[in-house]
């Protein structure tokens, strides 16, 4: 999706300054010192006060600030289509300004719940792309009503990067902070009482509007009468223009200080009526919509051709209308004179609204659906018109038609948002209607109420020819199956999806959601069969979208399906070689895959350089709900390898509590690594506290698929540790059988290595080798050293024994190279810092005191070049060190070379 395609243009630059513009130097001196030296500027007051002027004067007013201007109206009360024009705004100064912000965005069904985390993202593009200080306004801000936009932008205010000055201009207080900002200084205010015209600019103002001068009584009046109030001013400036005589302007000032109505009104009211009856009328047409050109206002007002498009002649007189409105100042802002795009100011709008329907109530529903007509590829403000219009059919027309696109976008709460609006009749009895209701909930997390919509919706469809759309709610419903646990019927709904011939990334996922059933319940042919054809058809497209499908289903136990390991490898390969220096989410679905296949292929330093790309990666990209627990497992599996137990259990420890906080009910797995990992490391007591808690935990709640082995393998380990190995005997034996009848490949060891060491502990080195022979056998032949290096130093003394008795001895002796090499990439420590050097940032050190361009440690190390310019950063950091030069000085100190 390019953001660029489908949000207006007009919302990214001011409107063009008037050339009658007064000159206001004082607020102009306190808008450049608040840029200066404040994080956040609000301008707060009525309409009218001219806040967008002084804004949008800025190029003029501070050409040495560049500025990111966007406005904001109604639809931006949608956080995924808010936070999309916001990195549009900012990508206008520098495309690479939110470029891994845009991307993040991109892969997020349902942004709203995640927009903390694409403005995490999004401030580390601007502190990484903008070293030099900028502004961004964000106009018209009391158009959000929205929360999560709020809460969007208040988390940017609370981590504003440096370079940011962030000006809101609204007609009234936004909920944010204000209180807490202003404690702490980082907030300047620009009010009404600032705003307003003090008498000396009243005067100066009036004396550029009206060609007959006016006496100082009637200007003091003025002021009196508009309280300083430059939209009252202008009004009130329009109207005495055309009264040529003293006397009728007093008479005039007279009337407006005896009115009981609301001075705008009246004075609206009073410059409406002093215009020609043909540009009254165009003006109380024309007012509801939000942009007008020559061709949208011709569509309104006149009549259009027999395609319903304006034609030229009446466009003319439209732009001629356009022209005479903004030469007397009747509150048009020009939007791009290259297309002659115009809105009203806000404050007229709203009278000339209200007058319209005061004056012609019975035109209010044909000009709007004129309006809806006249715009065809503006469908979302097309269906407001049609809903104003009562066309409510027309409208869920047109709701149907687009409202798939806006969920590939993100934006489901305006989707949500016109089905509300529809009424009940039409929403409960269209089926595509009952099918976007259903979409909408499933993403907000609601899988009851989704269920129950496209179950209602599901007859009219298998009784339709739309077999795209059907095929799309078999898919959701079989998701929703899954969280329900329900495998049969998961099966069965996948079946009908695939069976509607989906879109190849719709198939994709189809084919790894059944290849997951297979593997749960086998056989598992069928789902080396599905994933084969997945992997086929995600590189004969070559869409991202698919491939990013692809890798976020495919679990580390599918590695030891046949051809599955190597094709995972080869397409991770194939994606690498095009990733650009701009993180991506895909970037981070490919190093989590990667990650185990180095391992179980025993090439452990690639797997723990992988893993650490993974969590840098994660991290980068704001975090969020992905889960790096594969990639901590791995980079522990390999700290243990490397002799270094403690930091193992430090990253398996996270793991599983990460896992722990997003499903408490799946993390016991999880739990026992790490009591394996304590055990091996001799902290028997504390391994055997987890193990105890697991056991009884799981007996409460009937858990036993999710831990190895279940039951028995807790209480193999308890029993190993107490030394009752004849009833440890027992319980291996007892799982012995799942080393012959799966392929599963999860992170604990073989059974047949259980047994193995068991009786290597009691002593029976004989039927030691007997069980671990196979074993070894299998994962020399499939060229898994991976599987026997899980067990770390428990591995070693069967190894041995293996190269002693002649076993396989060329494999055993590489896997206890790669186990006996304790050294391996360790941290760095920086003296009189606290600070340590990871391996990784050691390699890039070494590299850059070599004299190793940035590009050059990108291709040596094969990471990307903005992974090695965040090294750098953080070696420069740690080292104390402002230049390379002065890093490379430190690397000699510490011995890098």
């Amino acid at each position: 999706m390019n953001e660029l395609n489908w949000l207006p243009q007009t919302k990214f630059h001011p409107p063009l300054l008037r050339g009658d513009l007064l000159a206001r130097p004082r607020l102009v001196e306190t808008l450049r010192d608040s840029l200066a030296h404040f994080p956040l500027t609000l301008l707060s007051a009525p309409a009218g006060y001219g806040k967008t002027s002084l804004l949008a004067a800025l190029p003029h007013t501070a050409p040495e600030l560049p500025l990111a201007w966007l406005t904001l109206d109604q639809d931006d009360n949608d956080p995924a289509r808010f936070l999309a024009a916001l990195i549009a705004a900012l990508r206008r100064l520098n495309p690479n300004c939110g470029a891994t912000a845009q991307a993040v965005l991109d892969s997020l069904p349902n942004p709203a719940t995640e927009a903390r985390r694409v403005i995490n993202v999004l401030i580390n593009d601007v502190l990484e792309t903008m070293p030099q200080a900028f502004a961004l306004v964000l106009d018209d801000a009391e158009a959000i009503h929205e929360p999560g936009v709020y809460t969007a932008l208040e988390h940017l205010l609370d981590h504003l990067p440096p370079p940011l000055h962030l000006v809101l201009a609204s007609r009234r207080d936004p909920p944010l902070p204000l209180a807490r900002l202003r404690a702490r200084g980082q907030l300047r205010e620009i009010r009404l009482a600032d705003l307003r015209f003090a008498p000396d600019e009243t005067c100066a103002f009036l004396q550029t509007q009206l060609e007959t001068p006016a006496p100082p009584e009637t200007l003091a009046l003025l002021q009196t009468h508009t309280e300083g109030w430059p939209a009252g001013l202008r009004l009130l400036a329009s109207s005495l223009e055309r009264i040529p005589t003293p006397d009728g302007r007093a008479a005039f000032l007279q009337n407006l200080a005896h009115t009981d109505r609301y001075t705008a009104d009246f004075l609206a009211e009073e410059v409406l009526n002093r215009q020609e009856s043909e540009l009254q009328t165009f003006l109380l047409h024309t007012a509801i919509l939000e942009e007008l050109t020559p061709a949208l206002c011709q569509a309104v007002t006149g009549q259009a051709d027999a395609a319903g498009q304006a034609d030229a002649a009446g466009q003319a007189d439209a732009a001629g209308h356009l022209e005479t409105v903004y030469r007397r100042n009747l509150f048009l802002v020009q939007l791009d004179p290259a297309q002659a795009a115009y809105r009203y100011h806000g404050l007229f709008a709203e009278f000339l609204q209200a007058e319209l329907r005061r004056r012609f109530p019975e035109q209010w529903a044909d000009l709007h659906r004129r309006a809806a007509e006249a715009q065809p590829r503006a469908p979302e403000r097309a269906i407001r018109h049609f809903l104003h219009a009562g066309l409510d059919e027309r409208a869920a027309a047109l709701v149907e038609e687009i409202a798939e696109r806006l969920l590939r976008q993100g934006q489901s709460n305006t989707v949500r948002g016109w089905l509300e609006a529809l009424p009940a009749t039409l929403r409960e009895t269209r089926p595509q209607l009952l099918y976007l209701q259903g979409a909408c909930a499933f993403l907000r997390g609601d899988l009851e109420a989704a269920r129950r919509f496209f179950e209602q919706a599901l007859p009219n469809f298998e009784a339709s020819d739309d077999l795209i759309r059907l095929g799309r709610l078999y898919g959701y419903l079989a998701e929703i199956a899954t969280f329900q646990l329900d495998i049969p019927r998961t099966q069965a709904l996948i079946e009908r999806a695939l069976a509607c011939s989906p879109p190849v990334q719709e198939r994709v996922r189809l084919l790894m959601a059944r290849a997951r059933m297979s593997y749960l319940m086998k056989p598992y042919e069928p789902a080396g069969t599905d994933l084969a054809e997945a992997f086929r058809l995600a590189l004969e497209a070559e869409e991202p979208a698919i491939f990013g499908t692809l890798l976020q289903n495919l679990f580390a136990g599918y590695l030891r399906i046949p051809g599955i390991m190597e094709q995972t490898e080869a397409i991770c390969l194939h994606l690498a070689r095009d990733f650009s220096n701009t993180p991506n989410p895909l970037q981070l679905d490919v190093a989590i895959a990667l990650a185990p296949v180095h391992f179980y292929r025993g090439r452990l330093t690639e797997a723990y350089h992988v893993a650490d790309e993974a969590l840098a990666l994660h991290t980068r990209l704001g975090g969020g709900p992905v889960l790096t627990m594969t990639v901590q497992m791995v980079k522990g599996w390999v700290l243990e390898s490397w002799g270094q137990p403690e930091a193992a259990i430090r990253e398996m420890t996270e793991a599983y509590e990460q896992l722990h906080r997003l499903m408490p009910e799946r993390s016991m797995s999880a739990r026992a690594l790490v009591a394996m990992a304590k055990y091996r490391a001799g902290h028997r007591q504390e391994a055997r506290q987890i193990w105890v808690e697991v056991l009884a935990i799981m007996k409460e709640v009937g858990i036993n698929l999710n831990i190895p082995y279940g039951l028995d393998g807790v209480k193999f380990w308890l029993a190993l540790d107490e030394a009752r190995y004849a009833e440890a005997e027992a319980f291996a034996r007892h799982f012995l059988p799942w080393d012959d009848d799966t392929i599963l490949l999860g992170p604990f060891s073989a059974a047949r290595f259980l047994l193995a060491y068991l009786y290597w502990k009691w002593n029976r080195p004989e039927q030691a080798l007997a069980a671990f022979d196979p074993l070894l056998a299998q994962c020399e032949r499939e060229n898994m050293p991976g599987r026997i290096l899980l067990d770390a130093r428990f591995a070693v003394p069967l190894l041995e024994l293996a190269v002693e008795r002649g076993k396989h001895p060329a494999f055993a002796r590489r896997l206890l190279d790669l186990l006996k090499d304790a050294g391996g990439p360790r941290a760095i420590p920086v003296p009189g810092s606290g600070e340590s050097l990871t391996p990784r940032e050691g390699e890039v050190l070494r590299l850059l005191a070599a004299g190793a361009s940035n590009q050059a440690i990108a291709d040596a190390l094969t990471i990307s070049l903005h992974t090695v310019k965040r090294h750098v950063a953080q070696i420069l950091a740690k080292l104390g060190a402002s230049s390379r030069t002065e890093a490379s000085a430190r690397a000699r100190e510490l011995k890098i070379s």
